[in-house]
């Protein structure tokens, strides 16, 4: 199983010269000892660079799932929190790329999803399903 189809690819570079300005609330409970804990009760604000995001389209791409993990955030606390799903992809322009090495335009790891052990029975189909509803990623159809 795979993807095909329309795949655009978004990045982002800083920008040479322009600034934002970003806003930082910090709790007043920060305990002592603690990372920022002097800047307890406050608002900051932090200059950082300017994204400038680029995009890229491929009208032939092909999308590979490599692996998927299912697991259990939080089960050291005791606690069942449901199941989380990760997936690992590589894209490539086109299928035929698929042998040679080193050939994929981007490798992707998706964090997250829920696993639902009543409904999902496949990961990989799951994991094919996930993609496509990611940004740039919506044209992808099964092969």
């Amino acid at each position: 199983m795979a993807l095909t189809g329309s795949y655009t690819r978004y990045w982002t570079t800083p920008h040479p010269t322009e600034k934002d300005t970003s806003t930082l609330i910090f709790p007043a409970e920060i305990a002592e000892g603690e990372p920022y804990y002097e800047f307890r009760g406050t608002t900051q604000s932090v200059e950082i660079t300017a994204s400038i995001v680029h995009s890229q389209s491929y009208e032939s791409a092909y999308v590979r799932v490599q692996g998927t993990t299912i697991y259990s955030p939080g089960e050291e606390a005791g606690g069942d929190h449901g199941r989380d799903f990760s997936i690992v992809y590589k894209v490539f322009e086109n299928a035929g790329d698929v042998f040679v090495s080193g050939s994929e335009i981007e490798r992707g790891l998706l964090n997250g999803g829920q696993w639902d052990w009543d409904t999902n029975t496949n990961p990989y189909e799951a994991a094919y399903d996930l993609i496509k509803l990611e940004s740039g990623m919506e044209s992808l159809t099964d092969c």
